[in-house]
This record gives structure tokens, sequence and C-alpha cells, in this order.
């Protein structure tokens, strides 16, 4: 399925411009042609709903999913994928989701599709660092209230050796626009549904991994949960304590 908002509008606006031509012809035809005038106007009724509904969705934060993994109330449709804080793990029953790797848990292997921002070596070398690893997704708009505030943390950091790492299930042109609008200067791992799954589900999710390879702190989804006040300071605390305790080898 699409994310496209411009697209939701346009069948919209066929669709009412399909039944108004319906409604014109019948009456100028005066009540000949029934047939063909009644499903212009039944067509055209049902795409300019299907237009506003989709549109409407959107706006409200809404989003197909890639992968039709689910998450969300029951009387949503299956592959509906909304951002409220009490969603329920859909048919995929990713148990990981309500619940983030723990820390002190090994992190797998970072797998993407393909990476953004980053030159020709390719994905990060993230062996003996201490990675913070953004969970994100497109449907989130916390995600990108928040982002400014993890680019003003990546500032603070990243002269300390802390690497930065955004991870998303979308598209590559999906998560060129997340990194464009942004303005996200990290590697941005694109189609990377293993490692997620494997993270968190499909929640976003910070964490702070520590130079072992093991979670040292998440956020326990504050951006899902609409809570993003104090997730930069956490954050910092999280690092620092990480930074201290981390001895390089």
């Amino acid at each position: 399925m699409t994310n496209d908002l411009t697209l939701y509008w346009t069948v919209a606006a066929g669709g009412l411009v399909l039944a108004a031509a319906g409604m014109v012809l019948r009456k100028s035809l005066a009540g000949r042609l029934v047939i063909p005038n009644g499903l212009a106007i039944g067509i055209g009724g049902f795409t300019l709903g299907l237009g506003l509904g989709c549109g409407s969705m959107h706006l409200l934060g809404y989003r197909w999913t890639q992968d039709a993994t689910v998450v969300g109330p029951a009387f949503y449709p299956a592959m509906l994928q909304p951002p409220m804080q009490n969603a329920s793990v859909g048919p995929s029953m990713n148990p990981s989701f309500d619940h983030p790797l723990a820390p002190g848990k090994h992190v797998p292997s970072i797998r993407a599709e393909g990476w953004l921002n980053v030159g020709s070596d390719g994905p990060p070398d993230v062996a003996d660092r201490v990675v913070v690893v953004d969970v994100w997704a497109e449907w989130c708009p916390v995600c990108r209230e928040a982002a400014g505030d993890l680019i003003a943390v990546h500032r603070k950091y990243r002269e300390r050796g802390v690497i930065f790492v955004t991870l998303t299930m979308e598209e590559a042109g999906t998560a060129g626009k997340m990194v464009e609008s942004a303005g996200i200067p990290w590697p941005v791992g694109y189609g990377a549904s293993e490692t997620m799954r494997a993270l968190v589900g499909t929640a976003p999710t910070v964490f702070v991994i520590d130079r072992d390879g093991r979670i040292a702190w998440h956020d326990d989804r504050a951006r899902f949960r609409h809570d993003i006040g104090s997730l930069p300071a956490h954050l910092d605390q999280a690092i620092d304590e990480t930074l201290a305790k981390s001895v390089p080898r």
C-alpha cells in the first residue's frame, strides 16, 4: 500500500468529479441511461470516501507498513499500523513489540537493505564503540518532532566517538525523504525489518549500546508513547554512564 498523501487527495477529487458527472448526466438525460449513471455515482462515491478516509488517516499519523506486520486495535485493517500508546500486537504476534530488548542483552548484527549518509566504505563500523541506535518509522509524527533533540545530542557526543545509527523498515525513497526533512546527518539503514524485530518489533525506540555490543539503556518507546520532553536528558545521562563504564580495547 502507498503512503502518498497527494495520491489520496487525488483519488478523493477523482471520485467527487465522477459522482458529480453522474448526477449531471442523470438530470440532463432525463432518466435515460440510469444504470451507467448509477454506476458512476456509486463508484464515484466509493472512491471519494476511500480517498478522504485514507487521507484523513494519514493526517492522523496512520501508515501502511511495508511487510504487513500489524499493531493496533483489532478494529483497524490488518496492515494498518497506528502510533497509539495502547496498541495491541497484531497477527504477527511479535512478543518484542511491548518489550524492547532489555539492557544487558547482546544486540543482533545491524543489517539493512541499504544505507544513506555513508561513504564508499558502506555501513558504519560499530565494533568497540558506544552506539546510539534510533529505531524510527515514517508514520510516527512524534519522531520528527524529536529529531532536532537527537541531532543536538549527536553534536555533543560525536567528538567523543559515539556513533549514531537510524534503522527503519521504510524503502529507500521514503527513508531519503525522512533524512532530508529531519536533517539527519548520521547513517540511516532502510529496509531493516530483521534487525528492528530483533530489537523492538516496530515501535520507535532509542537504544544505547556499549562497547561489548550489549544494550546499556533504551527509552522504553518514549516517542511511541508521546513522551519526549525528558528524552534528551535521559539519553545524555545514559551515554555518559555508558562511556564511563566502557573501556576501549
